[in-house]
């Protein structure tokens, strides 16, 4: 027989398909035992928003987020959370809390993904290495309907009664009086279940999910309906009851508080990534022919050695070639194909579904050397406020520094996109004081906070020119590094021409004075 628990330990970090996981995070609560002034999914726990910890533990399993908010709450949640998720974002409100089964049943419609995390609005401890376990455990069972990460604890509020199968038969809770154990099975706010499961479930309710006193709709009770199988529903079991702490009043946010900064003390935190994250987005248009040596470069760079963990997105903008049967290749690389819109718009397709800290967008050719990519992230520093671009002209002065004539110009570049750069560092000076020596560098690292908090409104390769306006308008800092650069020509596939040196120039001149 399939077994039905596993401990944490014995699972490992395998890759996960964000593309294939929607959040549901159901907070419709007032947070009046807090005495709060503003919702609890935005209540202040150690100096942020209990909503961005959540996503901290969330994102690396999922690209799509629902919240399921109060009416009242909506207009102070929805802006700090469209703040971080974007597009990735949708809002659904509950007009009347009458319980999760219902907050659930009401974003139903909004999942669009086979498999669905659903995390209360208050488990501020829960971790990433746990979420992103049970998620890699939850896509390898073919029969899947439910995994949850689950505690075994003195006084527990819920409890899991299993029969002599470890199936589970009942769940019990202390706010409807069923508790009759001293130590019980608890659960940690978490459940990871297969989309259609979860639809067929709550479809056929009924009264069975009906709170004994509350009268509410909970999710927790219909756990046993997805038993529907050998290994269909999984348990993993944790041990550290910190992992299961939710906040309802203000001793629970100081217990929680005291947890998280330790963490933090302790260089980890409640993502699953302890280092701070780069997303390489790459977009692509019939690059078939150097897509994947790219991407091999890609993976072989170590940006664990300057503290970074990375993911690849590759954005196919409509190739006509096999570039994204190239791509299918390379399993840990996410591919998101789109129709033809243009370099910027792929780009931003890219930071939608990004779940970095930075983008990093590569050009995919092979003109930039990856192995570059980790000095590009030292040169961040620990700054939030900084972007940093890759230098030709800089690796260029490096690499010839006796070079009188076209100075910074590297073997093989043409003549046009040098002196078109020159031109565009000194108009960036006129415009916005900064000397940047490589504007049209296909080297740039971004704060996600950054490119997330404003609209982009070009699509082409003017994209680069307009970010960098928001960036000095916004007062980022622009550091640049030098980088290698092996140009290719327009018969290798080279697309950028004289046309986009004046769109660059016209994005800088606009965007110096429009928003």
């Amino acid at each position: 027989m399939v077994r039905p628990i596993y401990t944490l330990d014995s699972l490992p970090l395998g890759p996960i398909d964000r593309s294939r996981w929607t959040a549901i995070i159901p907070a419709a609560g007032h947070g009046s035992r807090l005495g709060a002034q503003v919702p609890k999914l935005i209540y202040p726990v150690a100096g942020r928003p209990i909503l961005m910890w959540l996503l901290d533990a969330v994102e690396d399993v999922c690209s799509r987020f629902v919240l399921v908010v109060s009416p009242a709450g909506r207009p102070s949640i929805e802006p700090i959370a469209r703040q971080r998720l974007g597009d990735r974002l949708e809002m659904v409100v509950q007009h009347h809390p009458t319980g999760m089964a219902d907050a659930v049943s009401l974003a139903s419609s909004s999942i669009q993904t086979p498999f669905s995390l659903v995390v209360w609005g208050d488990q501020v401890t829960l971790r990433g290495e746990t979420l992103r376990a049970c998620a890699a455990l939850h896509q390898s069972r073919p029969n899947a309907t439910l995994t949850l990460p689950t505690l075994l604890r003195e006084n527990p509020y819920i409890d899991i009664e299993r029969d002599a199968f470890d199936r589970i038969v009942r769940v019990r809770q202390v706010r409807e009086g069923e508790i009759e154990r001293t130590v019980g099975e608890n659960d940690c706010g978490a459940f990871l279940f297969s989309t259609r499961a979860l639809l067929a479930v709550l479809g056929n309710a009924g009264k069975d999910g009906l709170g004994a006193r509350s009268g509410e709709a909970n999710l927790i009770q219909l756990l046993p309906a997805f038993e529907s199988g050998p290994g269909s529903v999984a348990t993993v079991r944790i041990t550290d009851a910190n992992e299961t702490i939710g906040v309802n009043t203000p001793a629970e946010a100081a217990t929680a508080t005291k947890i998280l900064l330790a963490r933090q003390a302790n260089g980890s935190n409640n993502s699953a990534a302890r280092r701070r994250k780069v997303s390489i987005v790459v977009p692509a248009y019939n690059e078939e022919g150097f897509i994947g040596a790219l991407l091999e470069k890609l993976l072989s760079v170590e940006t664990e050695r300057v503290s970074f963990e990375k993911e690849i997105i590759v954005v196919n903008d409509g190739s006509t070639d096999r570039t994204a049967e190239a791509v299918a290749q390379f399993p840990t690389v996410r591919l998101i194909n789109q129709k033809n819109q243009g370099k910027g718009a792929a780009v931003q397709r890219g930071v939608r579904e990004a779940s970095g800290d930075y983008v990093l967008v590569q050009d995919a050719d092979l003109e930039y050397e990856p192995g570059d990519i980790p000095r590009i992230l030292e040169a961040l520093g620990s700054s939030s406020d900084t972007a940093v671009y890759g230098s030709r002209f800089l690796g260029g002065l490096a690499l010839y520094p006796k070079r009188i004539l076209f100075r910074g110009r590297v073997p093989g570049q043409q003549f046009g996109p040098w002196l078109m750069n020159r031109i565009l560092t000194v108009l960036a000076f006129i415009l916005y004081g900064r000397w940047i020596t490589d504007l049209l560098t296909g080297y740039k690292i971004y704060p996600v906070a950054f490119l997330r908090s404003v609209k982009v409104k070009t699509a082409g390769f003017e994209t680069d020119h307009e970010l960098t306006a928001k960036l000095i308008r916004a007062g980022y800092k622009i550091r640049e590094v030098p980088v290698g650069y092996t140009p290719r020509s327009v018969a290798e596939g080279k697309k950028i021409g004289p046309i986009d040196g004046l769109s660059a120039i016209w994005a800088l001149i606009y965007f110096r004075f429009a928003s």
